[in-house]
């Protein structure tokens, strides 16, 4: 078969306007790679920790409109709907020495951990920031109000280097593998069985402040009148005792936040605890009562952060506080829900 040739000077010019779309392509590829999901307006981790820190001195001044907010911002508090100057804003006078950021140059969000002051009493704070176009969209924030609670978290020193150490491509896992990942962590705890999640053996949990597992302070316990201590046990080990029964529904699982380069994600989660779980029975010891916290009907909003390296659970760092049973968390793509 005879092939027919191009003249030289027809065949320059088509390399010419060949080679001009591919760099426009390229370049079309690096502006979606800075978008992100189209809604950043290339907001990179820096950008989105400065959003964190903004939000802050705004709240310390209670003024709103020292933020970029968007015309339909949305600001939620312990998962009630308050209008900007409400609640947290109106009362807030100080902020503590901890301070715990997690971004996501993707999803544009960003989370934080630390220490507010109302009028002069510590609370934990928990947020997390929605930016779209350079302007917030979404304020989520917990507010767990337990003084202890907030001073031994300010006390602790700061977070563990390990959650912003940044991982070797080796230790990295995608997007969907790190919420994947996440997600088990709350089937082991629906179903006691530590098994269902890949922990690290050196996993730790810590909890408003505290560490609740692999802690040896033996004046922890769970129920006084017994012997039993699960807060000096392993994550995976821990479970599989059934502390965690009285919580009954884990719902509206929402993971915001991934950070592929370092392994961490934040959940968004509601618990449910009936109350009617009187004591739970651990394999090789026997019957354990819950303490009087957990035998009343509540609900918990929860900012969960994970540190993931290799696919294990290495850190896990909960915050939220006790709300009325049933509660939604304001931000759940259904109002229907099934209570335990």
């Amino acid at each position: 078969m005879h092939r027919k040739t191009l003249a030289p000077g027809l065949a320059a010019m088509l390399l010419i306007v060949l080679g001009a779309i591919a760099v426009e392509n390229s370049r079309a590829g690096d502006h979606a790679a800075q978008q992100g999901t189209g809604n950043t307006a290339s907001c990179d981790r820096s950008c989105l920790i400065e959003f964190v820190d903004r939000y802050r001195s705004a709240l310390l001044a209670h003024d709103a409109t020292r933020l970029p907010l968007a015309s339909d911002v949305r600001y939620t508090e312990n998962t009630i709907s308050l209008p900007l100057g409400k609640g947290l804003w109106a009362t807030a006078n100080g902020f503590g020495n901890y301070k715990q950021y997690f971004a996501d140059p993707t999803s544009g969000q960003v989370g934080f951990i630390g220490v507010v002051k109302e009028n002069d009493i510590p609370a934990i704070l928990a947020v997390r920031l929605k930016i779209v176009n350079r302007r917030i969209t979404e304020i989520e924030a917990i507010v767990p109000r337990e003084s202890k609670s907030a001073s031994t978290l300010d006390a602790s020193g700061g977070p563990s280097a390990l959650w912003d150490e940044v991982l070797p491509p080796s230790e990295r896992r995608s997007r969907e593998q790190l919420a994947s990942i996440t997600n088990s962590y709350f089937e082991a705890i629906a179903h006691s069985n530590g098994s269902l999640a890949p922990f690290d053996k050196n996993c730790r949990r810590a909890e408003n402040g505290s560490y609740s597992v692999l802690n040896p302070n033996p004046t922890l316990t769970w129920d006084p009148k017994s012997s039993f201590r699960p807060y000096k046990l392993g994550c995976e080990e821990q479970l599989n005792t059934g502390i965690w029964s009285y919580i009954r529904n884990i719902r509206d699982r929402r993971f915001p936040i991934i950070d592929e380069e370092r392994g961490l994600v934040v959940a968004l989660i509601m618990f449910d605890h009936p109350g009617t779980v009187r004591y739970f029975d651990v394999p090789g010891f026997g019957r354990v009562n819950n303490p009087p916290e957990f035998l009343k009907p509540t609900s918990m909003e929860i900012l969960e952060a994970f540190k993931i390296r290799n696919g294990l659970i290495l850190q896990v760092a909960a915050e939220g506080g006790f709300l009325p049973y049933g509660i939604t968390s304001g931000w759940e793509k259904t109002s229907e829900r099934s209570l335990p």
